[in-house]
């Protein structure tokens, strides 16, 4: 089991330990009270203490990082899973479209979480992990997992860049910056996809930016790079649909069923600091075609092309 260690300073000399814990080493109160029921969950100089302790300058102190998610009732399966990244805290894969994060009920296959897990098991590591970021079903590309409780917790608490590439519907000519606040409709107006989201006054601040690249004159649609603020579900397909430009699509939000089965929304690029050593981690994944979308070849033509979606 993983371990992280804080060397106290004179700063920290005459503290309670839980205050240089949740102050210096960036842990939650909960992640905290987890480390508490371990045995060895929480070590000064080697031995156990309660967080009442004193802490005195050069104390080492180090906490146990029980994994965060018990998965034990997922079926891990040896699905194809593309790893862009990983170490013995993280673990970024490519989600493709039509696949789900985790099952939508007891024994369902097919999840992303069943791969990960049959990936984490092959390489003997504990089937466990804590998603830090997540995709709807249809949507393709980066997917951040923490491997353990401080991964998630210090992850949690930043604010991560999210890049998007997608194909809106119509001719966007400038950028556009939407604030729009979204709301979720009543029951009774849900469409039977799943549920419908709106902009309306009242509901969860959102902010996106969308950056168009160029018309694809066989899609009738706007090539664009998309940056959001905010994390809210649905949130990039309803500020552009509520601009007049669904996605290519999109049919849930008023999209063209055209040239694919799905959203054609793709999370391309993360931008986060390692919860290690704080240094800056970026990844890039642009958007692709992949083996479940055997008619989407204007897609890939146009991909071919521009480069700026490279």
């Amino acid at each position: 089991m993983k371990r992280i260690h804080y060397l106290a300073t004179a700063a920290d000399d005459g503290r309670l330990l839980r205050d240089v814990i949740t102050s210096r080493m960036d842990v939650s109160k909960r992640l905290m009270k987890r480390c508490k029921a371990h045995p060895q969950g929480i070590l000064v100089n080697g031995e156990r203490r309660t967080v009442r302790y004193i802490v005195r300058a050069g104390d080492d102190i180090s906490l146990a990082m029980a994994p965060s998610l018990e998965e034990s009732d997922i079926i891990h399966e040896t699905n194809p899973l593309t790893v862009v990244y990983e170490d013995d805290m993280l673990l970024v894969v490519d989600k493709p479209p039509g696949v789900t994060m985790f099952p939508r009920r007891r024994g369902e296959r097919g999840s992303l979480a069943g791969a990960v897990l049959a990936h984490l098991e092959a390489q003997g590591e504990a089937c466990t992990f804590h998603p830090v970021s997540r995709l709807d079903i249809g949507t393709s590309g980066l997917v951040l997992l923490a491997k353990n409780s401080f991964a998630a917790s210090v992850l949690s608490r930043q604010r991560a860049q999210k890049y998007y590439q997608c194909f809106a519907f119509g001719r966007l000519s400038s950028p556009l910056s939407l604030n729009g606040a979204i709301c979720e409709a009543p029951e009774a107006l849900r469409h039977s996809v799943g549920p419908l989201f709106f902009v309306g006054s009242g509901g969860k601040a959102s902010r996106t930016h969308v950056w168009p690249l160029a018309y694809v004159e066989a899609l009738r649609a706007t090539a664009c790079w998309v940056r959001i603020d905010t994390g809210r579900r649905h949130q990039i397909r309803i500020h552009l649909a509520h601009q007049g430009h669904p996605l290519i699509g999109d049919v849930t939000y008023g999209g063209p069923p055209i040239a694919a089965a799905r959203p054609l929304l793709h999370a391309a690029a993360l931008t986060y600091q390692h919860p290690d050593d704080g240094r800056l981690m970026h990844h890039f994944l642009p958007m692709h075609t992949y083996s479940n979308e055997p008619d989407a070849i204007m897609i890939k033509e146009f991909l071919e092309d521009h480069s700026e979606m490279r």
